[in-house]
Formats: C-alpha cells, structure tokens, sequence
C-alpha cells in the first residue's frame, strides 16, 4: 500500500485510492521478446522493461504520457517500476537520438514534449541514484541536443529575436495509423 494513502483522512476516499491503486496491475505489460528478434514483423518497438500503458485504445507506451505515469509510480512508491519505465525511454533515446511519439515505428518522425530530464529529475529526487543519473547524462544530452538542433525556430518580436521549441513532422501524407481520418480531411 503506497504510503501517501496515509495522508488521506477520510476513510472513503482512501479506499478509493487504494483502489485506483490496483489499476497499475491493469496497465502493465511486457513487449514480447519476438518483438526485438522479428522487428520486421511488428510495428511496436522493444522496449526491456516494463510499460505501462494509458489504457483503452493505448497499447504502447507515449512519451507525454508516460511522464504522467511515472510521477503517479513515484506517489504510488513503484520505484523500481518508475526507474525501468524511465529506461525504456532513456533505450529508445539510445537507439533514435530522441523519444518518439510512442513506440510504433511509424512514429519516427514524430515526439511529443521532450520530458526525459524531468522524468529522471523526479526520480533521482526522491531516490538520490547518482550512478544511475551520472551513467544516464549523455543520453538526457543526446535528447537535449536532438531538440536543440532539430526543433528550434528563431521568432522575431520588437526588434528581439527568440528562440522556440517547436513540434513539426517532417512528412506530407497522412499519419499510417489514422489514415482513413487523414485522407478524408
């Protein structure tokens, strides 16, 4: 039972959340092993840990979402589950320099806010793992460097110029996974 139940003073209310707590069991999956030995046959990506997914339509892990899930596993104090989440993001920043939207491959082109560095920030707050931080620097680097480089645009506004994050895709079609919804726009 996560200790932060504790600070719940009504008893109805802590029984909800403990609860909402068994949800975690749910949303838990582990990516098939044939995933990472026939990469051709799947559209998902390998990941080594772990996932936890959003739920209903969602069978694969997003990186908006999962920044949420993490801070939920930290309150639920599912340390290890957090950390292993976290490095299958820190994997797939290995393998393409940045996170993906999700872990389909069609995604490749695309990434949602890049929230690695708070992700680790907030577990490295409450675990203190510097070997684990210190060992993971270059790739919160590698993903740093991605967005700097590839998803900054100068605006100009009175005479000052700014420099902004931006989300783009660099493609002209229609997204593979909702392509009858992009076609008929």
């Amino acid at each position: 039972e996560p200790s932060v139940l504790g600070y719940i003073q009504d008893g109805q209310y802590r029984r909800f959340a403990a609860k909402l707590n068994e949800v975690w069991k749910t949303l838990a999956r582990v990516v098939d092993r044939d995933v990472l030995e026939n990469p051709r046959m799947h559209s998902l990506l390998y990941v080594p840990n772990t996932v936890i997914i959003p739920g209903g339509r969602f069978t694969e892990v997003y990186y908006w979402d999962t920044y949420w899930i993490v801070k939920g596993l930290l309150l639920c104090d599912m340390f290890d589950t957090a950390k292993g989440v976290i490095d299958n993001i820190i994997y797939l920043v290995k393998k393409y320099g940045y996170m993906l939207n999700g872990s389909r491959n069609y995604y490749e082109n695309r990434s949602q806010p890049p929230l690695l560095i708070p992700m680790v920030a907030a577990y490295y707050q409450l675990k203190q793992d510097e070997a684990w931080l210190l060992e993971n620097l270059p790739v919160l680097e590698l993903e740093f460097q991605f967005w700097m480089n590839n998803r900054m645009i100068n605006v100009k506004k009175d005479g000052k110029t700014y420099r902004m994050a931006h989300y783009s895709v660099e493609t002209c079609g229609p997204r593979p996974e909702s392509f009858k919804e992009d076609f008929t726009l």
